[in-house]
């Protein structure tokens, strides 16, 4: 409010609507703000006229930036390979395996059971995933070899990557400890998730 006060030089409550609209068109088209700085000012000026002076005006004619989308931080072929290579722990290898392979979030891969595994269909079942849907994801010849030999060392009965208590779940904090020392010891200086997409 500060801000818009400085630009017309005269109290705010002799503004009008059309005021306020350029200066709306000054914050983007001579300040060029982000839309996140620009949606905080039009809350501001919605509060004031709206709430303070109860202005009988439709707040809606004050309009709100659509929000902006960034592109995701995508890993290369390459670097999901490095990633793999740099971790020693099958367990930790195979959970990142699973996760990229069948493009799960974190809470899914810890969520899984042995039962989810489904080595006559080649399909894994992901249960109360995004939207608490049940679903089913491809399971690659490549990742069934790296599960099995994973359960033939760990021999988990329930929870397929349980936790130090064979019937806890594991922690995504847990994960996403792992996987940042893997990204660090990999050289990947991207800011990357567990959750970030591979590249092609």
């Amino acid at each position: 409010m500060k801000a818009m006060v400085r630009f017309f030089m005269r109290p705010p409550d002799e503004l009008t609507l059309e005021d306020i609209h350029a200066y709306q068109l000054h914050l983007t088209r001579d300040c060029n703000v982000g839309w996140a700085t620009f949606n905080h000012s039009v809350g501001a000026i919605r509060f004031f006229f709206g709430v303070t002076l109860d202005r009988d005006w439709d707040v809606e004619r004050i309009p709100y930036q659509k929000t902006g989308r960034k592109l995701p931080v995508v890993l290369s072929c390459e670097e999901v390979s490095q990633l793999f290579q740099v971790v020693t722990n099958l367990k930790h290898r195979a959970m990142l395996m699973t996760a990229y392979a069948g493009g799960l979030r974190v809470s899914e891969v810890t969520h899984l059971r042995v039962s989810d595994i489904d080595s006559q269909r080649m399909m894994l079942r992901v249960e109360q995933g995004k939207g608490r849907q049940d679903r089913y994801v491809m399971l690659s010849h490549k990742l069934l070899v790296v599960l099995r030999e994973y359960w033939k060392i760990y021999k988990t009965r329930h929870w397929l990557f349980a936790g130090q208590n064979p019937e806890q779940l594991l922690t995504r904090a847990a994960v996403h400890k792992f996987f940042k020392k893997a990204r660090i010891k990999a050289g990947i200086t991207k800011k990357v998730s567990v959750r970030s997409p591979p590249g092609r």
